[in-house]
């Protein structure tokens, strides 16, 4: 029984959590031509989600992996940078002859080389505690490679050796594009990645003059390209691209976008200034990435260079907030006051059944909203009751809350407490289903 209400209880934070991140998010709209392959991210204003969101995908089920251990013995590249692993090496044919030209990737982290003409390549990619490096090893009229290098002993500045032989192929490309503003100028290090069927996906970058290009896809199917622009621009999605060994240069313009620069306060329903506390910013208008702030001692924030629109403010487990209805037009200046449930107040209790036994594993959820004219801030918290029954929470505003308890065979009971000290307990009886 203990093990399916944990279960339940995790599965439900989940949710939750999830529905905090993703309420009143825009759905993504479909361009539905493609004429002369000309893209304008204004036509459709479909936003893909948080590019963090990529280090926390599956690498999938390919069975095309080939597992490469790190070597530790190998000593550091000096080329490496401190955060990153260093990957390099020499791509051949099967007849040992280096391949120049040909596209190395690491499809989650976007960083991406080519070999020169004697088939050397060298890349650094961004180390996290989520991911592995999975190389893709591509080029046209061979049969792509995907590593995905292995090792829980992967450590900053460490150099991997990655030789790889590439077999023939004859339904492999080439895809070329532009990606530029709209008054013409080419765009750099914009991050271009395209995706089939949700399982194979490529990453490149524009260069100095906008142009990109894909080495080694597979012809005869549809992807999907995706731009992850800088913040001044809206990002693109474009959710069909049939590639052929004719398919035609890709033009994509992106849009831009207005910028403010914000700051504010975090402070509690009594006015107390919360300092140290982080907080997620993503515009709800463009669907722009998700910037992370945090206060200072004195509960001060600031965000430069921010797209203008409506905003909303989130935060992560273990306590959930979510404050919306804050909307900034172009070259608005405004400082703002973000009010959360915060403060000194503290509660405790305990759950029992009606012969006053007391009920283990229960969760108990506590919510508040603070409404501040068209500012409503959402709070959310999640306690499971140890073998006493009993659960506490602290930290709290001096708002009125709703307490809910869900338990395996009993039925689900919600109240509503307003603090009347700084430190309450209440009990909690729960009547069997």
């Amino acid at each position: 029984m203990k093990s399916k209400l944990m279960v339940f209880a995790i599965v439900a934070a989940l949710l939750l959590a999830s529905y905090l991140y993703l309420i009143d998010a825009p759905s993504v709209a479909k361009n539905e031509s493609l004429p002369g392959l000309l893209l304008e991210s204004d036509q459709i204003k479909g936003i893909i989600s948080n590019f963090n969101d990529l280090l926390d995908q599956n690498p999938g089920n390919d069975d095309t992996h080939v597992p490469v251990q790190s070597e530790t013995a190998m000593p550091v590249s000096p080329t490496a940078i401190q955060g990153y692993v260093n990957i390099y090496g020499t791509i051949v044919d099967q007849d040992n002859q280096p391949i120049e030209n040909a596209l190395i990737s690491e499809e989650y982290r976007f960083a991406s080389a080519r070999s020169d003409a004697e088939g050397r390549y060298q890349i650094s990619v961004k180390l996290t505690k989520f991911k592995n490096p999975v190389v893709n090893i591509m080029r046209s009229g061979y049969r792509e490679e995907r590593v995905w290098v292995e090792g829980d002993d992967l450590g900053s500045g460490q150099a991997i050796k990655l030789d790889v032989s590439l077999s023939e192929a004859n339904d492999t490309t080439s895809i070329h594009g532009w990606i530029g503003n709209d008054i013409g100028e080419g765009i750099a290090v914009q991050k271009i990645r395209i995706t089939s069927r949700g399982l194979t996906q490529y990453v490149v970058s524009s260069d100095e003059r906008g142009d990109f290009s894909f080495e080694g896809v597979r012809s005869g199917l549809n992807y999907r390209l995706e731009v992850f622009p800088e913040a001044q621009y809206l990002r693109y999605l474009y959710d069909s691209v049939e590639v052929t060994h004719n398919t035609p240069f890709i033009k994509v313009i992106l849009t831009s976008i207005n910028l403010v620069d914000i700051n504010g306060m975090v402070v509690s329903s009594a006015g107390v200034p919360v300092p140290d506390f982080e907080i997620n910013v993503r515009n709800t208008t463009t669907n722009s990435l998700v910037r992370m702030v945090s206060t200072d001692s004195s509960g001060f924030f600031k965000l430069d260079r921010f797209p203008a629109g409506e905003l909303q403010f989130l935060t992560a487990y273990p306590e959930y907030f979510k404050i919306t209805g804050v909307t900034l037009a172009p070259n608005e200046t405004r400082s703002l006051n973000l009010v959360i449930d915060k403060g000194t107040h503290y509660l405790s209790g305990w759950v029992s059944d009606q012969n006053g036994v007391p009920v283990d594993n229960a969760r108990v959820t506590l919510d508040a909203e603070i409404n501040r004219g068209t500012t409503k801030s959402l709070s959310y918290r999640s306690r499971i009751t140890n073998s006493a029954g009993a659960f506490s929470f602290a930290d709290l505003g001096n708002e009125t809350h709703v307490i809910t308890v869900y338990a395996q065979d009993f039925k689900r009971k919600a109240i509503s407490h307003r603090f009347e000290s700084p430190s309450e307990e209440i009990h909690i009886t729960l009547s069997s289903k």
